[in-house]
């Protein structure tokens, strides 16, 4: 495969595609990919594997970290007693 560097980028532009990766839970590279076959209308070259099995691989959106923070903050505190 080949490889490009983008020089000079759009503030506003790599604002957009920092958030979009943020969003989808993709790296910056597999974002602007993403989004170059979808405009050029060309299939994805995925792995198919990792798709498949994407739910199990810990890719979690801010509100699913704060969910899973919340539910396991308790195992954070110690108890002084516990050491004595």
């Amino acid at each position: 495969m080949k490889s490009i560097t983008l020089h000079n980028m759009n503030n506003k532009l790599y604002q957009y595609l920092n958030k979009r990766a943020k969003e989808k839970g993709t790296s910056l590279n597999q974002t602007i990919k993403l989004i170059l076959e979808e405009h050029f209308g060309i299939s994805p070259q995925q792995n198919k594997k990792e798709e498949e099995f994407r739910e199990f691989l810990g890719v979690w959106n801010k509100r699913e970290l704060k969910e899973f923070q919340k539910r396991t903050d308790e195992f954070n505190k110690l108890n002084g007693d516990d050491w004595k």
